[in-house]
């Protein structure tokens, strides 16, 4: 009796110092920073590591995982963004998530792991992946990196997103996959993609394959679509009505209808080979870019919303973007545009317009120091009109590359040279300069023709405060100049008020902030 009770002993006292072999000393390091060892000596006790569920050995340099294999309770496991050449989980059953992305892997064995439910191995170096054990699988990155030339997600029936991106994929069946919400297998050598049955799908982005046919119209999920960088002559996105954003540049379309698509935000379709666009019915887009197509005209007028606008590269002979009040950046450098005015966009900080056919060029939005990128070489230009001439010579010059050899700026540049003067094209009243103001401002309108023209401030009540102009004036971009006065040359009281044009048919209303 006291022999067996010794040998009992003896094998109670060697199972609690068994240890671990750990041989990288960043990972025993990592170890020991977490609580689990306390000196490196190449070994961890084994019972202080098999209870550990949940592991973050991440950015610690570690190049061999071994001894890994002993936390058999591990449910979690972030060993990504090291050196690590192989990694065996295969002891590891209980892991639910792996994180082993940005590391030199060559291969990665997770038959045995059949309870994960994410894998992200991504920016790795596999040649091939076989999940096909994994069918608790909910999440799965294995792009960015790798080289698989195969993937075959059939058994991953409750898969929700797929992120297999540049690798050297010839084939993609998801057609098993159909609780799929995000689909991201842009940059392989996909040739078809067939989505119909991921009806659950919101977001998709097959970009830079050379898919020639695309269909989506049974995911009427979609919010994001991007598909660019293909071979693609049509697509229809009629039934794609939730859809925020459509990336599709760079393909062969001769025609895109987006006017089903009214909750898009951002729209990119440029190089491709369209002649017209109709974005009217897309007044919530904040992003349009449209360049090197062989549009004739464009009508941004509904889209209030729009920041930022690209159409170089096209046959545009007109541009009004005066609705356009909210947008920050356009380059609308390499049409056909003689004039252009952005006298309203007064939230611009970038304007490109260079390589076009200007004679004339209205840029006084009051905004000057705001800009940070001002283009406007190559054109037909004497002279620029802004509202801060001083600024504008001293910063915008030819030296900077901002305008071409000789070009002057004015607030009228119709007083600059009688034989160049330009006649507007249309009646057209600008804002206030400045606004807020105390105690001037000055109101700018324009008047393509001789006119009877009317000039009337009002408070916000409707009462008229002040008659700055009632008299017939000669075509030609105008001015005139409030002092805070009224009719009878007294102050008025600080508040907002409004002032109206009256020429000929023409009437518009605008309104300025007095300070006081």
């Amino acid at each position: 009796m006291k022999k067996l009770l010794f040998i009992i002993l003896l094998l109670h006292t060697f199972g609690f110092s068994q240890t671990t072999y750990v041989p990288d000393d960043n990972f025993e390091q990592a170890l020991i920073d977490e609580g689990y060892d306390d000196a490196l000596d190449d070994s961890v006790l084994t019972a202080d590591i098999s209870g550990i569920t949940s592991l973050d050995v991440s950015h610690d340099s570690i190049s061999d995982l071994t001894g890994i294999e002993d936390f058999t309770a591990l449910m979690y496991l972030n060993c990504q963004h090291n050196d690590l050449t192989s990694l065996d989980v295969s002891n590891n059953t209980a892991l639910t998530v792996l994180s082993c992305q940005h590391n030199d892997l060559t291969s990665l064995n997770v038959n045995t792991n059949t309870a994960l439910t994410e894998l992200s191995c991504s920016n790795n170096q596999l040649t091939s992946l076989d999940v096909s054990t994994n069918i608790a699988l909910t999440f799965l990155s294995c792009g960015d990196g790798n080289q698989l030339t195969s993937l075959n997600v059939s058994s991953n029936t409750v898969l929700t997103e797929l992120h297999c991106a540049n690798n050297q994929l010839t084939s993609l069946d998801v057609s098993a996959n159909t609780a799929l919400t995000d689909l991201t297998c842009s940059d392989n050598q996909l040739t078809s993609l067939d989505v119909s049955a991921n009806t659950a799908l919101t977001y998709l982005s097959c970009s830079s394959n050379p898919l020639t046919s695309l269909d989506v119209s049974a995911n009427t999920d979609l919010t994001y679509l991007r598909c660019g960088n293909n071979q693609l002559t049509s697509l229809n996105v009629s039934s794609n009505t939730v859809l925020t954003e459509l990336h599709c540049a760079n393909n062969q379309f001769a025609s895109l209808d987006v006017s089903n698509n009214t909750a898009l935000t951002y729209l990119t379709i440029k190089n491709n080979q369209l002649t017209s666009l109709d974005v009217s019915a897309n007044t919530a887009l904040t992003d349009l870019s449209c360049a090197n197509n062989q549009l004739t005209s464009l009508d941004v007028s509904n889209n209030t919303a729009l920041i930022v606008l690209i159409c170089w590269s096209n046959q545009l002979t007109s541009l009004d973007v005066s609705n356009n009040t909210a947008l920050v950046y356009m380059d609308c450098s390499g049409n056909q545009l003689t004039t252009l005015d952005v006298s309203s966009n007064t939230a611009f900080i970038g304007l490109v317009c260079s390589y076009n056919q200007l004679s004339y060029l209205d840029m006084s939005n009051g905004v000057t120091d705001a800009f940070e990128i001002f283009i406007a070489t190559d054109n037909s230009l004497t002279c620029i009109e802004t509202l801060d001439s001083e600024y504008a010579t001293a910063n915008w010059t030819y030296a900077n590359g901002n305008i071409d050899e000789g070009v002057t700026f004015a607030d009228n540049c119709s007083q600059v040279s009688i034989d160049a003067e330009i006649i507007p094209l249309k009646f057209q009243l600008h804002n206030a300069y400045p606004n807020p103001f105390n105690p001037v401002t000055t109101l700018r309108y324009d008047l393509p023709e001789n006119s009877i023209v009317n000039i009337v401030v009002f408070d916000m009540m409707g009462r008229e405060v002040r008659t700055l102009i009632n008299q017939t004036q000669n075509a030609g971009h105008q001015s005139v100049v409030w002092d805070a006065t009224n009719d009878y040359g007294k102050p008025v009281s600080a508040g907002i008020y409004l002032y109206q044009i009256q020429a000929g048919e023409y009437i518009s209303t605008k309104k300025m902030v007095l300070l006081k």
